[in-house]
């Protein structure tokens, strides 16, 4: 969660930074920065050599829902200034949950009986999800 966290606040600013139609290049550029800026960290599960966001964070693929963060594309991005509005309101309000969400020991779950700090888990609804 810690990751989604930081990614979805680099990717807010990125678009916060590169609002108009105009930067969509150099929003998607950030984008394939902070990929391979975070996907240095082994314990990170991103994949620096993906094309897409989408596929950089191939995890979520599997999920039985289709997210609007790894459904984003230059297209969508450069065609309305109220879409990319909202798709960085959803951005916002994701990080703050995640963030209670991090800081609350009382929704986390240890794998097993005495189970180190990496090993918790939570479980996230969907409509949460980036």
């Amino acid at each position: 969660m810690a990751t989604m966290a930081e990614l979805l606040t680099e990717i807010g600013t990125a678009g916060e930074q590169n609002r108009s139609a105009e930067e969509t290049d150099a929003f998607f550029d950030q984008i394939q920065s902070v990929i391979a800026r975070m996907a240095q960290n082994p314990d990170r599960l991103i994949d620096a050599e993906a094309g897409s966001l989408g596929g950089a964070l191939e995890f979520l693929e599997d999920l039985p829902y289709r997210s609007q963060l790894l459904s984003i594309d230059r297209t969508i991005w450069a065609q309305s200034a109220v879409q990319r509005r909202e798709i960085l309101d959803g951005l916002h309000r994701k990080i703050v949950q995640y963030r209670k969400w991090l800081l609350d020991p009382t929704v986390w779950t240890p794998l097993e009986p005495g189970a180190p700090d990496g090993e918790y888990v939570f479980a996230m609804p969907f409509d949460v999800l980036p």
